[in-house]
């Protein structure tokens, strides 16, 4: 079993948000976790089955990135599913989903699918990492400038799902080092590596 994990600020990635809505009545996304300490277990994440360009939109948008959010729900390119696919993904799955342009008719070019998980570890430890700073009570947010390693976690990351979020450090999704190693592999990773990239956590 590998020794690492990685950390990604891909919530917090205002780069991610395009200009589509979609049939989810209520959304809910990962916030749910963070807002005044929640300690919620269960965001009852659902994906949708359609998702289209906003009417009005000032962006042409003809086919979607590898990743991107579309209001609270992770969507995916066919490539990117193909690697999830194959990884412990915990209380959430692959599910497909029809894109299309304003006129909720014209297909958007390729294939999507929509990545959900409703997964928690509690492994974050605050005492133990640099670069992080108080949120609210009892939850903690990375520094603009941190740096491999300066994340800590138990070894209770290193089992479980290949991919959650801890309620104790806000905006931060977790990835197993086997996913990611996959996702570097398929040259996909650099989608999860914004506001910094995606850095090393160190395990105790």
């Amino acid at each position: 079993m590998s020794e690492t994990v990685w950390i990604s600020k891909a919530p917090l990635d205002s780069r991610l948000l395009l200009p589509l809505t979609s049939d989810v009545a209520e959304p809910k996304g990962l916030i749910h976790y963070w807002k005044a300490n929640s300690a919620a277990e269960s965001r009852n994440a659902s994906c949708p089955t359609e998702i289209w360009v906003k009417d009005g939109s000032a962006r042409e948008i003809n086919k979607l990135p590898d990743l991107s959010l579309i209001r609270t729900s992770w969507i995916l390119s066919q490539r990117l599913a193909d690697v999830f696919q194959r990884f412990d993904l915990g209380k959430g799955g692959i599910e497909p989903v029809r894109a299309f342009k304003s006129d909720h008719h014209t297909p958007l070019a390729g294939q999507y699918f929509c990545l959900s998980f409703d997964n928690v570890k509690r492994a974050f430890l605050p005492d133990e990492s640099s670069k992080v700073s108080n949120f609210v009570k009892g939850v903690w947010t990375t520094d603009p400038d941190f740096s491999d390693g300066n994340i800590v976690c138990s070894r209770e990351a290193l089992s479980g799902p290949d991919i959650w979020i801890d309620p104790r450090l806000y905006g931060s999704l977790f990835l197993s080092d086997r996913l990611v190693s996959a996702l570097a592999e398929a040259k996909v990773e650099e989608a999860f590596g914004g506001l910094g990239g995606l850095r090393r956590c160190r395990i105790l």
